[in-house]
């Protein structure tokens, strides 16, 4: 004979049972790992919340995303790279042996998301130039050949690279605008990368730190373009020591700041 204490155990028993079978759990909304192909290409700059955006935390993930469904690139913030607001993710494309659809060829739209690890919510992104104008961004990876050296990752010094910011897609945090992202920015057309006054080996490093997605400021990777072609790859570090061979440096004039003041 069933107590009134035994009926209380195998309600409770039945109703753990029902919600197991019939309450769906909440789905994550982190992005998943694209896959890799050996067309590729590199976007590095900051994150720029703005008034209402999300200030990156740790577990805050940025997306990448081919016909805003297929994952091309992925970067998540640690301690560090959430107190600094940086990030670097490289992007994966078509390549010739590629089913349609599984990434973007040269010059197709890729789309940016923002996953907020606190509030499990996706948030579209928009892409800000150095001038901090809104921009289509379009993919411009090149084929980096499969390049096997002991302790040296040949394929990130390849990779080419190009600064941009991101920013919430709606809500402020730029100028707005629009207008072709191809390119990297304002070419600089400048060997003095690191902006010492000097041409020399050390201008080539800070590129090459760049191109493998290293630290620097918005103005070196505004300036690491050197040879003004849109991309930062090995032609610019080329380019510094063809200068640094006594080659004149060209003069450059300072460009207005957003507070109407010179760049230094």
């Amino acid at each position: 004979m069933l107590t009134a204490r035994s009926l209380h155990f195998c309600s409770l028993w039945v109703v753990g049972v029902l919600c197991l079978i019939f309450v769906t759990p909440e789905v994550s909304a982190q992005f998943d790992q694209p896959i890799v192909t050996s067309v590729r290409e590199r976007i590095g700059g900051e994150f720029i919340p703005g008034s209402s955006g999300p200030v990156p935390e740790e577990g805050d993930q940025i997306g990448a995303f081919f016909n805003d469904t297929v994952s091309v690139g992925f970067f998540e913030f640690d301690t560090e790279a959430a107190a600094s607001r940086e990030f670097s993710i490289t992007l994966y494309g078509k390549t010739s042996q590629s089913d349609p659809g599984n990434g973007p060829a040269r010059g197709q739209r890729v789309a940016f998301k923002y996953y907020r690890s606190s509030t499990n919510e996706t948030i579209p992104l928009r892409v800000l130039n150095a001038r901090g104008d809104t921009v289509n961004f379009t993919f411009q990876g090149q084929d980096v050949p499969p390049i096997d050296i002991p302790g040296f990752n040949f394929g990130d010094l390849l990779t080419p690279s190009r600064a941009f910011n991101l920013a919430p897609a709606t809500g402020d945090g730029g100028n707005g605008g629009g207008g072709g992202g191809g390119g990297g920015g304002t070419p600089s057309g400048n060997p003095d990368v690191n902006g010492d006054g000097v041409v020399d080996r050390r201008d080539a490093a800070l590129i090459l730190r760049i191109i493998i997605g290293g630290p620097a400021t918005q103005a070196e990777r505004s300036r690491a373009d050197v040879n003004g072609d849109g991309v930062v790859d090995t032609r610019d570090v080329i380019e510094v020591y063809r200068v640094m061979n006594n080659r004149p440096v060209p003069e450059v004039p300072s460009r207005p700041s957003r507070n109407g003041s010179n760049d230094d």
